[in-house]
């Protein structure tokens, strides 16, 4: 097998290349697909963190407007007006 090109000289030069060339192309490939599972993943907790967060926002304001509308009932209101 000479180096300079390449090539392979008999048989068993060029089952020692092709695995060179799978083993190296199976670490490319399985790079890539590292990467982008990393990207994926990024995005999804990226989606998902918003989602919480918008979740959080909705569950505070119906606490807020409960809370509220308690508040009013206590202050002498009839409750039943306050929790429709």
């Amino acid at each position: 097998m000479t180096a300079s090109n390449w090539t392979a000289e008999t048989g068993q030069d060029a089952n020692n290349l092709l695995r060179q060339y799978v083993a190296f192309a199976s670490q490319r490939a399985a790079g890539h697909l590292n990467d982008e599972l990393k990207g994926a993943w990024a995005a999804r907790t990226v989606q998902m963190k918003a989602q919480v967060k918008r979740q959080e926002e909705v569950a505070e304001a119906i606490f807020n407007r409960r809370t509220h509308s308690v508040e009013q009932a206590l202050k002498g209101g009839s409750a039943a007006q306050y929790f429709t």
